[in-house]
């Protein structure tokens, strides 16, 4: 950033009119001269106000900067507050569907075991393919089948010759 710098030009415009410039010249450099004199009188007031004026250019600067750190500190915390919302909102819809999963398959579970007569809370299984491939598998295990014999055989009866031997004794 380029800056007036009062003395460089004062040396600027001495140095020319040392140097045996122009007449021409000569009265524009001094015009130029008294006016870079005038800015730096001895009384100071100009810097002074200029001084003052950049402090209240900065100071204006400043508030600006501490309203934009303020404006952009609550957009944050409204982002901060919409993404933890978003997320609450995101998990609650999770607990829902993982209790209306729960409700299902519990319905599921009560109606293969009233089909198959397996216990209900002995069934495993996400679907109603699964449970129902599931109590398949279990039934055998908790009702199983009676096994037939050989039918030309006839079955040894001891408690038929219990009754022989009472009806002996009682017979006598």
């Amino acid at each position: 950033m380029l800056r007036n710098h009062w003395y460089l030009r004062f040396h600027t415009i001495a140095a020319e009119s040392e140097g045996g410039g122009s007449d021409e010249d000569a009265p524009n450099e001094s015009s130029s001269a008294e006016e870079s004199g005038n800015n730096d009188s001895g009384s100071g007031t100009d810097w002074k106000s200029k001084y003052e004026e950049m402090q209240k250019h900065s100071r204006t600067w400043e508030k600006r900067a501490e309203a934009n750190k303020t404006a952009v500190d609550e957009l944050e915390k409204l982002k901060a507050s919409q993404k933890s919302k978003d997320e609450e909102t995101e998990k609650l819809r999770a607990q829902v569907e993982e209790t209306e999963a729960a409700k299902q398959r519990s319905e599921w579970a009560k109606q293969v075991s009233e089909e198959t007569g397996v216990p209900a809370n002995a069934l495993k299984g996400s679907t109603l393919e699964e449970l129902q491939e599931h109590a398949e598998v279990l039934k055998p295990l908790i009702f199983p089948t009676p096994k037939v014999g050989d039918p030309g055989k006839q079955p040894d009866n001891k408690s038929g010759d219990e009754r022989g031997f009472l009806r002996k004794l009682l017979s006598k």
